[in-house]
């Protein structure tokens, strides 16, 4: 396997690839301990969603040479909730339904048409927005969301390690080097942010503060949980949905999911869980979107959307 095979395979399933050297995951894991050094981060959110990276621990692939970044179109997805007087179409950004399992069936198709073993290719765990910026794959956006040409910012990345060596065909750059052009004097998203989130004063987000995080945790940072700028289930799609260069490409599907009104009910009003049977199918429905989080965060987020106290 070399790195036009790959690209050919990526291409045939209507998605993108780029490879690097498994030496950038050292440069990656070095530029993270220096924001995290500097001051960049918030030590919080470092510690729950920047350390748990396992890069090259517990892989399949015994001597890792390679990396593979495949960059996947999604679309939003839509929940109906029902009230007694009208339904709730709720949305989930791209990535949110079935993040997981989509990586296992991408894993389990590459190595199935390229006829590649379990040891000759793994999932990689490590960040993959930076790698797949480094990669050319990708560019940032001022909101520091990644984007591709044609796709805008909706779609998944996927990463692969394998013990094949892929060399690029050109060295990669720093994500610094990989903005978007037409971000130049656009401000749009930086004005939009509900939370304010995206500034002027770095480059980095401050992603502490952002909307996306508070909807999915109780446990970090400041949470600016105000009922006006929720838009989603869990996420948010402001800063997306105002960028010039995502104009038209938002997907939206529908999941077939519908709660009816006794199981929004709960949702919306029966923060102690006292009847067991309806919260056991109403967590088995979100299981089935492969939406793990704790119910009482979907809960919280639903009243927000209905502009209810959280």
């Amino acid at each position: 396997m070399n790195a036009q095979t790959v690209r050919d395979w990526a291409e045939a399933r209507g998605l993108r690839a780029a490879v690097l050297d498994v030496d950038a995951l050292a440069a990656v894991q070095n530029r993270l301990e220096t924001l995290r050094g500097a001051g960049a981060f918030n030590p919080r959110f470092f510690e729950s969603y920047l350390s748990g990276f396992r890069y090259l621990r517990d892989s399949a692939v015994s001597d890792p040479r390679g990396l593979i970044l495949v960059a996947a179109p999604r679309p939003a997805h839509v929940v109906v909730f029902r009230l007694p007087d009208r339904e709730l179409e709720a949305v989930l950004p791209p990535t949110y339904v079935k993040y997981r399992p989509f990586s296992e069936e991408l894993l389990d198709a590459l190595r199935a048409d390229i006829g590649l073993a379990t040891s000759d290719v793994d999932l990689l765990s490590a960040p993959l927005k930076t790698l797949s910026a480094a990669a050319g794959l990708i560019r940032f956006g001022r909101n520091n969301i990644g984007y591709a040409p044609g796709w805008g910012s909706y779609f998944q990345l996927v990463g692969f390690v394998t013990r094949f060596p892929l060399a690029p065909e050109t060295a990669p750059l720093g994500i610094e080097d990989r903005g978007l052009d037409a971000c130049e004097g656009c401000d749009r998203c930086l004005r939009a942010c509900p939370t304010g989130a995206i500034t002027e004063a770095r480059f980095l987000l401050r992603a502490e503060t952002c909307l996306t995080l508070a909807s999915e945790t109780y446990d970090l940072g400041p949470r600016p949980l105000r009922p006006a700028p929720h838009n989603c289930l869990m996420g948010c799609l402001v800063c997306q949905e105002v960028c010039p260069v995502n104009k038209g490409l938002l997907k939206r599907e529908r999941t077939g999911l519908v709660f009816p009104a006794s199981e929004t009910e709960a949702l919306l009003h029966d923060r102690e869980e006292k009847e067991e049977s309806l919260w056991t199918e109403i967590r088995a429905k979100f299981g089935t979107l492969g939406l793990t989080e704790d119910t009482r965060l979907f809960a919280r987020n639903m009243r927000l959307l209905l502009g209810l106290e959280a």
